[in-house]
């Protein structure tokens, strides 16, 4: 006599892992080269822009290497391919990347599904893009 289960066959359930940058990895970097920047403007106002070529030379030096390589890492991360960090170069096209690598969870290239932290901090972007075009409008109201 044979027993009859409702058993499904044995499946394998493979779960991708992904390697790189977490977006608070990420978000490190990112200030880093934002205090980068900011210590390059602060040598620049100290110098009254003699060594202008100079501070310029070694800032692209030390940012462009350390931007690469955080979205590169940021973008495996969410499960894109490296190659897409050369959009950093391209004008308006890297904002929405560093956007992109500052808000999207693990994996969202697969899933394309946003968590409550991705959707917080693109409504915080949001609101400060709006506060910045308002202010714009009436900084040119006023002037003009």
């Amino acid at each position: 006599m044979e027993i009859m289960t409702n058993q499904a066959p044995d499946t394998e359930t493979t779960v991708k892992t992904y390697e790189g940058f977490s977006r608070n990895t990420f978000l490190k970097y990112f200030l880093f080269v934002v205090a980068l920047k900011a210590m390059f403007g602060i040598m620049m106002v100290s110098t009254e822009g003699k060594r202008t070529n100079e501070i310029c030379i070694l800032a692209l030096a030390l940012i462009v290497p350390i931007l690469f390589y955080a979205v590169a890492q940021r973008l495996q991360n969410i499960g894109a391919e490296k190659k897409w960090f050369l959009l950093v170069l391209i004008p308006l096209l890297n904002l929405l990347l560093l956007i992109g690598c500052l808000v999207c969870p693990q994996g969202y290239w697969d899933t394309k599904k946003l968590d409550s932290t991705a959707k917080i901090s693109m409504g915080a972007i949001a609101c400060s893009v709006g506060i910045l075009l308002i202010i714009c409008f009436v900084m040119r109201i006023v002037k003009g």
